[in-house]
């Protein structure tokens, strides 16, 4: 790989290093690669045209600023430069006391790079033309010819043949400038110019200087010398500084336009932007902030002058230049024209000009509009919530009279027993009244026989009583209290109502539990009328299987057991009956209100649809499986602890 502007980038980080070379390359740099600072002061040894060397400071083995003196004493001439995450002041200190021609922070631009590294190739470029008009000056050879005042020759020296190449033969008494045909060198004689001239030749460069000799003496030298080495040297150097001439003044016509389109850019922004110098004057007021606040540019210098000097002022600290805090969004009032007010969204930060000179970039978003807007809005959506909260109310209301409502249409289903637990009791209490009456007649009644009967009577009322409360409780209306309840409470309480009236019906109730101590959160009344609902509706499937002669006599049962749930946090409890079952289509509607495949007389299509309302009201949900022919399966899974499942999904 030759070239002149051939650049050794030095990275340990592959991807970092292709993306340099990539931008190194597209720009016309001939680029060699390496991870490490051995292998690079190689390439370094065997490719003399690499003038400048890019390296990170951290790699393996010899970090950047190692293999940075080690180039310095190997090739003073290459141009390191040294590239880092650790912007840190002192390593930027240690590297340039190594030598280092530049230091830049990561990351890099592509624009910053790019000049940096074509900065190094003009200097390595002057550092050769200097280093070759050194030894130029060091081979200059110069020679000299005696001539009178008036030019004529009078002697030169041996070897001048050597230096003036195709001139004449230099014969004493001729006229200098005709015997070497350099008609220049009139001008020394004439003009009483001392020079030094130069003779310009198509293979030779001549500078021509005049020396006069003691007073009185009417003689004079001219010394002869080669310069055709610098006349290359300037050249050089003149295209040099042509170029960098050229890249100056497109760079400032570059530097103008850009000038120009942010100034237009500024004044067509819809935001206020304002910058206040180091000094306190404001320097920019586009064209924006004229239209919003009615001020010109002097107006505006004068009115925000005062501004951050009155400390009062709720814009103080943002057109202060002296403020080292940036400011974001923050809401101000700023006065409009004829007396009218802009609420704006401040931002303002310092704005570096040079060392320890700092100015003040000011941008103002008028958001007026989008504050009355806010305002409307927040007013709307407290009137919507008060909307929201009356409809929850009214709903709430309905919903718990329509629980109820279903509640007592189940009192018929618990007529037979109701019925049954009350006649038990009381056919016991009417027995054991009987036994006392005859044991007195009999002369047999003792007190402990009397005792005995009597709590026998009042244990039988306790019992009756529990079943009046019971029912009370069963239909009183705002029974919505969670409690922590057994598996085995809310089986036995539906059991209690509505289980003998089943039975009546020729249907068993089978009841299967793992762990009856298993216990949820709930309002038992209403976990009871989920389960009474769902063995009533078992029921109903069964006695239709029966009349229709699809099920087995064997299988006139209904299980209630507990359900398996792969979560511990979870209890379920199922139904299952062996009836009719249900098709798919009827299995997706089963929960809407008013569905219902019965008869009117036999149901309104409430039961399930309230059924999952309450389930859901517990944080749980019910699960189908139903097929024709084959029964159904309701489970009912219920959280074991509900505020805390409400707390982790919030969560």
């Amino acid at each position: 790989m030759t070239s002149d502007r051939e650049v050794l980038i030095v990275d340990d980080d592959a991807s970092a290093r292709e993306t340099l070379a990539a931008v190194l390359s597209e720009h016309g740099f001939a680029v060699h690669q390496t991870a490490d600072g051995p292998a690079a002061l190689k390439i370094l040894n065997s490719n003399r045209g690499i003038r400048v060397l890019l390296t990170d400071v951290r790699l393996p083995g010899m970090n950047g600023i190692e293999l940075l003196a080690k180039v310095r004493v190997a090739d003073p001439s290459v141009h390191v430069i040294l590239v880092t995450a650790y912007a840190q002041r002192n390593l930027a200190l240690r590297a340039l006391k190594h030598g280092a021609a530049e230091f830049l922070p990561k990351p890099v631009d592509a624009a910053t790079l790019l000049r940096v590294v074509e900065r190094c190739f003009y200097r390595s470029r002057l550092d050769k033309l200097a280093a070759i008009g050194k030894e130029a000056l060091g081979r200059l050879k110069s020679r000299a010819i005696l001539c009178t005042t008036e030019g004529k020759v009078v002697s030169s020296a041996p070897d001048i043949a050597a230096l003036v190449m195709d001139a004449g033969q230099l014969n004493a008494g001729e006229y200098v400038w005709d015997a070497l045909g350099w008609v220049e060198l009139r001008e020394l004689f004439e003009k009483d110019f001392a020079g030094p001239i130069v003779i310009p030749r198509q293979d030779v460069s001549v500078q021509v200087q005049r020396l006069l000799l003691d007073e009185g003496v009417n003689q004079v030298v001219l010394v002869l010398t080669d310069i055709s080495g610098l006349r290359q040297v300037q050249r050089d150097l003149l295209s040099v500084t042509q170029d960098i001439e050229a890249r100056v003044s497109e760079r400032t016509r570059f530097l103008s336009e850009e000038i120009e389109f942010n100034d237009r850019l500024l004044d067509t922004a819809d935001v206020l932007i304002a910058y206040v110098n180091p000094d306190g004057r404001l320097e920019r007021w586009n064209k924006f902030a004229v239209d919003l606040t009615g001020l010109t540019f002097e107006e505006a210098s004068l009115e925000l002058a005062e501004l951050y000097r009155d400390r009062r002022s709720p814009l103080a600290e943002i057109f202060d230049p002296y403020w080292e805090h940036e400011i974001t969004a923050r809401i101000a009032p700023f006065s409009g024209p004829e007396g009218t007010s802009r609420l704006l969204a401040w931002s303002a930060r310092r704005f570096r000009e040079a060392p320890g000179r700092f100015g003040r970039l000011i941008v103002g978003m008028d958001v007026t509009e989008q504050k009355q807007l806010e305002s409307t809005l927040q007013h709307y959506n407290a009137y919507l919530e008060d909307i929201v909260r009356q409809r929850s109310r009214e709903l709430k209301t309905k919903n718990a009279q329509l629980i109820h409502t279903a509640r007592l249409a189940s009192l018929g289903e618990m007529v037979g027993s109701i019925a049954h637990e009350m006649k038990q009791p009381l056919n016991v209490i009417a027995i054991t009244s009987d036994l006392i009456k005859l044991l007195r007649k009999n002369g047999k009644l003792n007190d402990e026989l009397l005792e005995s009967n009597l709590e026998k009577i009042r244990m039988t009322v306790e019992r009756m009583s529990d079943t009046i409360n019971h029912l009370r409780g069963f239909t009183h209306v705002d029974s919505t209290m969670f409690k922590r309840l057994t598996l085995k409470e809310v089986v036995d309480g539906a059991i209690t109502l509505v289980g003998e009236q089943i039975r009546q019906d020729d249907v068993d109730l089978i009841v299967e539990m793992s762990n009856p101590a298993a216990s949820f959160r709930g309002d038992r009344n209403q976990i009871e009328q989920v389960l009474i609902n769902l063995m009533v509706n078992g029921r109903d499937a069964i006695l239709d299987a029966v009349a229709a002669k699809s099920v087995d006599p064997a299988n006139r049962s209904i299980t209630i057991r507990q359900a398996e749930t792969e979560n511990q946090n979870w209890i379920g409890i199922e139904v299952v009956d062996y009836g009719t079952g249900m098709a798919p289509e009827v299995v997706r509607h089963i929960f809407e209100p008013f569905y219902t495949t019965k008869d009117s007389s036999r149901g309104t299509g409430l039961g399930l649809s309230i059924c999952l309302n309450i389930v859901r009201a517990h944080g749980g949900d019910i699960e189908v499986e139903s097929s024709p022919g084959q029964g159904s399966v309701f489970r009912i899974l219920l959280p074991v602890d509900l505020e805390a499942e409400l707390a982790q999904e919030r969560r």
